[in-house]
C-alpha cells in the first residue's frame, strides 16, 4: 500500500569541496528540480568519484575530466552535462538544458590574469596570442581529450563574463551557506 505522503528521497551527492563549481551546480539543480541533495564535500573531486564507484554516495557533481575514466569502463553513468551543448565525445549524454533546466548551464573556465594597472596594449596582445594558440589544431586536439572547448573572448568581454557569473552565482552560494550569507 502506498503512503499518502511519501517522504522525499535524499540523494548523497559528492562534490570536490565547499564552494566548488560542482557544489554550485548541484545547489542550482537541487533548487530547480526540487530534489533533496545532501552535499558531501570532499578534499578533491577524485575522492568523491572513488566513493561513487564504491557505492558510498549516489551521485557526484564534478568535472567530466575527473569522472570520465569511470564512465568509459562502465563504473559510472553520466546523467547530464552542464555545458551549453552536448560534448562531442559523449553524444548520448544530454545537457541539463535539454533535460528541462535551461538555466543550468555552467562551465569550468581558466584565465590568464594580470594586475589591474596592466597597460591595455599588453593585455590585448597577450589575450590575442593566447586565443590564437588555443585555436591551433594540435592544441584543440589535446584539450578535446579533457572536454575543454577554448573560449574566444577578448579581455573586455571576459571581464564582463566574470562579472555576470558573479552576479548569477552569488545568490546560489549565499543560499547554500557560503560567504556573505
Amino acid at each position: 500500500m502506498c503512503s499518502p505522503n511519501p517522504q522525499p528521497v535524499q540523494i548523497a551527492g559528492g562534490v570536490g569541496g565547499h564552494g566548488s563549481t560542482g557544489q554550485v551546480v548541484a545547489e542550482m539543480l537541487k533548487e530547480l528540480a526540487r530534489i533533496d541533495i545532501r552535499h558531501v564535500p570532499y578534499r578533491g573531486a577524485a575522492h568523491a568519484v572513488v566513493d561513487l564507484v564504491g557505492g558510498h554516495i549516489e551521485a557526484v557533481s564534478v568535472t567530466l575530466t575527473t569522472v570520465s575514466p569511470q564512465i568509459h569502463v562502465g563504473k559510472a553513468c553520466a546523467l547530464a552535462m552542464s555545458s551549453p551543448s552536448r560534448v562531442a565525445d559523449y553524444p548520448d549524454v544530454p545537457t541539463f538544458s535539454e533535460s528541462g533546466y535551461p538555466q543550468l548551464v555552467a562551465s569550468v573556465w581558466f584565465s590568464l590574469s594580470g594586475p589591474a594597472c596592466m597597460p591595455p596594449e599588453i593585455v590585448n596582445r597577450l589575450n590575442a596570442e593566447v586565443r590564437r594558440i588555443l585555436q591551433l589544431p594540435d592544441v584543440r586536439q589535446r584539450l578535446r581529450a579533457d572536454a575543454i572547448e577554448p573560449g574566444t573572448l577578448d579581455a573586455k568581454t571576459f571581464t564582463a563574463f566574470v562579472a555576470a557569473g558573479l552576479a548569477r552565482w552569488t545568490p546560489i552560494v549565499r543560499k547554500a551557506g557560503g560567504p556573505g550569507r
